[in-house]
């Protein structure tokens, strides 16, 4: 249908839901990426495995040699000092019984039936599916969506190609293509509200390491960003390598004071 064809205020909905569609395809693309945070952190570990091992034979060691310093000091400081007495046996408890537990069989939840919003929205796409020309995956996603109330049904409009806001159902006027119109933008609204509060969460659950993660990202889209990355590993490799020499040579310290 040519623009021209359509009402000033229904082309102003149209534009203005694809648009709020793009803006939730966006944050779905950063909230997918932040899932990859994982993947990232695994590549850096894996990458300093070698200086964190070493490390940790360090820490090992020089946690030993503290134990062997404080049983040392323990054993000047006790010498000379009565034994302590036997511990005595604690008293006698007299056992109970264990009363049975009465165990109440819980109520088998079954989940709730799909909601007006939902059975509309469903029965929508599966009748007007050809007239939109909509690719019959992409109805069986919007079905499983519909059908499950813990998803939100924006999450289903964002799956369809921008082209069917711009298709009227047959028959259906200004006021009632209006109204659909209306009615998908608030659930794209709900869905990217929930999308960002998803996007914050990650972002503060993996804070630590994003900045890791942003230049694990760029490395695998271009060389500058390989180059980037194999700099910033060599300089993290150097500042475990650093400290590592330093714990060797307090571990060595340590060593010779002991005697051993």
């Amino acid at each position: 249908m040519s623009s021209t064809a359509i009402a000033p205020g229904v082309a102003a909905a149209i534009a203005s839901t694809q648009s709020l569609c793009e803006g939730v395809r966006a944050l779905n693309r950063r909230w997918a990426d932040l899932k990859t945070v994982d993947d990232a952190r695994l590549a850096y570990k894996a990458a300093l495995a070698t200086e964190d091992r070493a490390f940790e034979v360090l820490e090992r060691d020089r946690t030993a040699l503290e134990l062997e310093q404080r049983r040392r000091r323990l054993a000047v400081t006790n010498a000379g000092r009565p034994a302590p007495p036997p511990p005595q046996p604690p008293p006698a408890r007299t056992s109970r019984v264990a009363q049975p537990m009465r165990s109440e069989a819980s109520p088998v939840e079954r989940p709730a039936p799909p909601s007006a919003d939902r059975r509309k929205l469903k029965k929508m796409f599966n009748r007007w599916q050809f007239t939109w020309e909509i690719n019959p995956s992409i109805v069986a996603q919007i079905n499983s969506i519909a059908d499950n109330a813990d998803r939100p049904l924006g999450e289903a409009l964002a799956l369809l190609d921008l082209r069917v806001f711009e298709i009227a159902i047959p028959n259906e006027s200004d006021a009632e293509r209006l109204a659909r119109l209306e009615e998908w933008k608030g659930s794209l609204d709900a869905y990217a509200d929930h999308v960002r509060v998803e996007i914050q969460r990650l972002e503060n659950q993996h804070a630590s390491v994003i900045a890791i993660w942003e230049r694990w990202r760029r490395a695998r889209t271009d060389a500058t960003g390989l180059a980037d990355w194999n700099l910033f590993i060599d300089k993290a490799r150097a500042e475990r390598q650093k400290r590592a020499s330093d714990l060797s040579a307090e571990v060595q310290r340590m060593r010779t004071e002991l005697g051993l």
